[in-house]
């Protein structure tokens, strides 16, 4: 390494590299998969097949000088149980979940009674889920 860094830095930074890796892999993804068709969410292509071969050789640099950066850390790789990552995730969806209901959105207007019933009822239907998935 060409500097000593403190151990608090060298957390930070191995943390960042980490979400960099996450981030520029999922970005490769979208632009390996162009026109993403789901129901809920969709993708239209808007890249020229030019710029989507540029912007792919772009992260792939980046993911070569973050790995580098990572070396010259000498940080020690994320090892996390899959067990670990699924619960996190599912803990995420279900706090955006619980702070989809109409009591906690604030700033959007008022509802009527029927339409925070409805919303609720979906809402809760997925947190049933969410639940479930939390056994």
């Amino acid at each position: 390494m060409p500097v000593k860094l403190p151990p608090n830095y060298l957390r930070v930074l191995s943390s960042l590299t980490e979400i960099v890796e996450r981030e520029a892999w999922e970005l490769l993804q979208l632009l390996e998969n162009p026109g993403r068709q789901g129901e809920v969410l969709q993708t239209t292509v808007s890249f020229t097949p030019e710029e989507r071969k540029e912007k792919m050789l772009r992260l792939e640099t980046l993911l070569e000088e973050n790995r580098r950066f990572f070396r010259e850390l000498k940080a020690e790789p994320a090892i996390y149980p899959e067990k670990q990552i699924f619960n996190a995730k599912v803990t995420q969806l279900w706090t955006i979940l619980h702070d989809s209901y109409p009591d906690k959105m604030k700033g959007y207007g008022p509802l009527h009674k029927e339409e925070k019933e409805w919303i609720e009822e979906h809402v809760n239907r997925l947190l049933d889920i969410i639940n479930e998935l939390k056994r």
